[in-house]
């Protein structure tokens, strides 16, 4: 059957009868310059119940299908005992225009299958409504098709935006070669929302799209269960990263299903239209390229449709030299199971005489050129033999169409990809940031539809930002120096003209991308943060602010803090103080007591505190510590080897274990090194009784894994209805007076400490009895491991004071520490309660040693800081999208070793690594305290060579 120039549908078969399974065959078929224009009927429209549906050795050519497909089959059963088939089998497909290509869907209670096998789909024009071939809800095999050079919304749409195929789908052998999808937030050849898919051997080859394939949610189908095996294909690359790129799914975009691809071809399988001799589509036979196009066509046709490929109708007398190849082509099951063959024309174009074939040149036909399709009207990138990859705001085969002009409005115009709006000629049009691509343009709305100003000569399509008026005016509520600061920095991004009464526009070279781009050279910049009117900063002059360590309540979910007197506070509230370590806590409940103030709270964030800033600015660091008071802990690595055998100190050296005897330790004294840095010494107090009345020199050395605590002197109690508080300092020794010593006190339930380290707090529940006074010397806080050597000896009555330091190296079996009598100078120091420093620095030294040999190291460190600060919230419509504090600065290190070779070193690239608490430290943010920690970790080793 031929059907030519009819302006109006092909074929139409629609069953209404539930009762009737119908037996549709359709082989032969002829349709060219056929279709309708302006309506949305299909061109061969089969609307079913549940039938067998059999299209096969069809060609359509020059078809318009507007707003819908060239062929389209629906099915619609309202019984189950039938299942509808559908097969869609060697037919031609080229030069269609206006809608998709193929729409297969079942929409009936039964299950549906289709069939599609060796179709030949090229050079057809979809809209972007439309995808070359869709086919939902039902079982898929798709079989040795070629999809070339065709546009659409998609190539390929297995399901649809609201349906999931939750049927098996199989596709085995197909080309998908240079196929544009023409959607612009959207270039994907295949679009999956299909639960059970297996895709192998296909070649997807479609450089103008940004995916290959994409998957996309599925409704109420969780994602786990999906199954979509994407292995063994070619995909245009053999890389594995290049396949990656071209895959979007659930490693990508969150809520996807995961496409398994980790198998892939790498190089194009060859099978039915692939050839590495011959143009894509072509057989290589007998020294030739041979093109078999399935459907029917008559002679004239056949000429002219070869004509166009560059090639000669197969003459007559060569088919028998073919038979290999025409079998192969035209060779297929009928109804009844038996082997038939369909008609058919061969074109045959010599492999050393023909030309190169459509979009192709040189002598090898090596490069493609896109002359075809007008150089893709400038609006885009030839990336194939006629193929273009089109520039956003641009479709079709050469680029020439644009999809902006669709909009009538500036906020639709703006979200379209590639898309802005020109204000004086108010019209959508394509181009980029800087400008329009059709025609000149002055008022030009790219990123937004805002102008700045009191007034506009822009039309009403764009928004008024009024500064002065409405963020920056004091008298309006939701105005303060946040929104005026923001405001300001938009403001600044637009052109300014002298013309007040103009349309102001973006200016793209002073905030690129649309991005506003704030001047953080401005030191004013941070006088305009805005606190949360939660926040309460509590300065030391006002309140002991303390952290304190639940013994009996371990698995409390919110930290205890306490203040001393009363702090006016809420839940909710935000509490900060450079105190206690730094304190920087929302509150979840509040306890007032007449003589402090109980709270449970979590770690606040910058957001809790601060609604807005946006500054980057050089900051001073605040050490919260008092230096002096600060626990001083052997390395742990250099400890552990000591006690294991690894490190050997030089014979005659005196060491003392106190692992059995009880040891306090109290404050000691601050020195001044030769080389003018800072240390401090601690003492360790021992009970002559509890040791055996040993005797200790300077220069012995003492290790414990475990110390009996601090010692504090109690400055004050007090009783409450939640138990009693003693309020306590760390106590210094050089002027300990033994016999103020309670050892012997009940340990306290909690145990806080609190300001500069220095104050502490313990609480004792109501029915633990104390017998302490103002000024008795007890054990407080917990302390940690002794690895120290003897500074000097004294005695008071039953209790031996040893002032110590720490042991930082032992080098060649000698123990180093910062403090050598000779080399200190002790020094009075007053601390300050604001004592500024530019930065934190400080030094180390370590070891290492393995047989004979040995390194040694010492580093130091310089930290500098450089706050930038973005916490915004919801104003002029903006979601909030940054908060965040981050820190930029110096940190230096130089490392110099001494290595002694000896063949008995036994351990190449032995290495240790160290670890040091540096400092706590706060940085004033507009008068709030935001604290810190450092640490630095090191590795120290070496690695031994071979010289024979």
């Amino acid at each position: 059957m031929r059907v030519e120039n009819v302006p109006g549908q092909a074929v139409r078969v629609w069953n209404t009868d539930p009762e009737k399974h119908n037996v549709i065959w359709l082989e032969r078929m002829s349709v060219n310059n056929t279709g309708y224009r302006g309506t949305s009927s299909a061109v061969l429209d089969l609307r079913l119940k549940s039938a067998y549906v059999l299209i096969r050795n069809c060609f359509f050519s020059n078809v318009v299908a507007t707003r819908s497909t060239v062929l389209s089959v629906t099915f619609d059963s309202e019984t189950t005992s039938r299942v509808s088939t559908a097969k869609v089998m060697q037919n031609s497909v080229v030069f269609s225009s206006g809608g998709g290509v193929i729409f297969v869907k079942n929409t009936g209670v039964n299950n549906a299958t289709l069939r599609m096998t060796k179709n030949n789909l090229r050079h057809n024009t979809a809209d972007e409504s439309h995808s070359v071939v869709q086919l939902v809800n039902m079982s898929v095999a798709m079989e040795g098709n070629l999809l070339y050079n065709n546009s659409g919304k998609y190539t390929l749409e297995i399901g649809s935006e609201s349906e999931c195929n939750r049927l098996p789908v199989r596709a085995d052998g197909n080309i998908f070669w240079f196929n544009t999808a023409i959607k612009s937030a959207a270039k994907y050849t295949v679009s999956l929302n299909a639960s059970d898919v297996t895709f192998r051997l296909n070649i997807l080859n479609n450089p103008s799209n940004t995916y290959e394939l994409s998957t996309r949610q599925m409704g109420d189908v969780n994602v786990t269960d999906a199954s979509i095996d994407f292995a063994n294909n070619w995909w245009g690359s053999g890389l594995a990263h290049a396949v990656s790129r071209r895959i979007r799914d659930g490693r990508s975009v969150e809520g996807l299903p995961v496409v398994v691809s980790s198998s892939f071809e790498t190089v194009p399988p060859s099978g039915l239209h692939f050839s590495s001799v011959c143009p894509l589509g072509w057989t290589y036979q007998l020294s030739g390229c041979f093109f078999y196009n399935v459907g029917a066509s008559t002679y004239r046709q056949a000429a002219t449709f070869c004509q166009r490929e560059r090639a000669v109708l197969l003459p007559t007398l060569m088919v028998g030299d073919l038979q290999p190849l025409i079998n192969n082509f035209i060779t297929y099951e009928d109804l009844d199971g038996t082997e038939k063959r369909s008609v058919m024309w061969l074109s045959n174009g010599k492999k050393n005489t023909r030309s190169c074939p459509v979009g192709w040149t040189e002598d090898d036909c090596s490069r493609f050129y896109c002359d075809d399709v007008n150089q893709c009207s400038g609006h885009g990138t030839c990336v194939g033999a006629n193929q273009c990859r089109c520039s956003p705001g641009w479709y079709g085969r050469s680029c020439s169409i644009t999809y902006c002009t669709r909009s009538t409005g500036c906020s639709t115009c703006v979200k379209e990809a590639g898309c802005g709006w020109c204000d004086a000629r108010q019209k959508c049009l394509p181009g980029n940031a800087r400008e329009a691509s059709l025609g000149q343009c002055d008022t030009w709305f790219f990123h937004d539809c805002v102008t700045p100003g009191t007034h506009s000569g822009c039309s009403s399509q764009v928004s008024i930002l009024d500064c002065n008026g409405r963020y920056c005016n004091n008298d309006l509520h939701y105005a303060n120096k946040g929104t005026c600061q923001r405001c300001k920095d938009v403001e600044h991004c637009y052109s300014n003209k002298s013309d007040t009464s103009a349309c102001s526009t973006w200016n793209e070279t002073r905030c690129p991308n649309g991005v506003v781009t704030p001047d953080y050279d401005d030191p004013r910049r941070i006088e305009n943060t805005v606190v949360s009117e939660k926040l309460h900063v509590v300065q030391p002059r006002d309140s002991t602010m303390y952290y304190c360590s639940e013994y009996d309540n371990p698995s409390e979910e919110h930290q205890l803090l306490i203040a001393s007197g009363r702090l006016d506070v809420e839940e909710g509230d935000v509490v900060a103080s450079a105190q206690a370590g730094g304190i920087f806590h929302k509150l979840h409940d509040v306890t007032h007591l007449p003589q402090m103030t109980l709270m449970r709270a979590e770690t606040a964030t910058l957001r809790d505190a601060i609604r807005y800033a946006d500054f980057s600015a050089d900051m001073k660091m605040y050490e919260i510590d008092d230096v002096a008071s600060l626990e001083q802990t052997p390395s742990a690595t250099l400890f552990d080897d000591f006690i294991s055998g690894d490190v050997q100190l030089t014979s005659g050296t005196v060491v003392h274990a106190l692992d059995d005897v009880t040891v306090y330790k109290c404050l000691g004294r601050t020195y001044t090194t030769t080389d003018s840095e800072t240390a401090t010494s601690y003492n360790l107090v021992i009970e002559t009784a509890s040791n055996d009345n040993t005797v200790y020199h300077v220069g012995d050395i003492l290790t414990s894994h475990t110390s009996s605590g601090f010692l504090e002197t109690v400055l004050g109690m007090w009783s409450t209805r939640v138990g009693t508080f003693v309020k306590t300092t760390l106590t210094g020794c050089n002027n300990l007076d033994v016999s103020t010593l309670k050892l012997s006190s009940p340990l306290a339930n909690t145990s806080c400490i609190g300001g500069d380290n220095n104050p502490g707090l313990l609480m004792f529940d109501q029915t633990t009895q104390i017998d302490l006074n103002v000024g008795d010397v007890l054990s407080g806080r917990e302390s940690s491991t002794i690895f120290v050597k003897v500074l000097s000896v004294r005695s008071s009555g039953s209790f031996v004071i040893l002032e110590v330091a720490n042991i930082d190296l032992v080098e060649s079996g000698s123990v180093v520490t910062l403090l050598n009598p000779e080399h200190i100078t002790e020094r009075r120091v007053v601390r300050r309660k604001r004592d500024i420093n530019v930065g934190i620095s400080g030094g180390d030294t370590k070891s290492l040693k393995a047989g004979d040999s040995s390194v040694t190291a010492s580093f130091k460190y310089s930290i500098g800081v450089r706050v930038t600060m973005h916490i915004e919230w919801d104003w002029f419509d903006i979601e909030v999208t940054r908060a965040g504090l981050t820190f930029s600065g110096s940190l230096s290190a130089t490392a110099k070793g001494v290595f002694f070779y000896s063949k008995k070193v036994g351990r190449a690239g032995n290495s240790k690594t160290y670890s040091k608490d540096v400092c706590r430290f706060f940085i004033p943010v507009f008068g709030i305290p935001i604290p810190g920690r450092i640490y630095l970790n090191f590795q120290l080793g070496w690695v031994q060579e071979r010289h024979d």
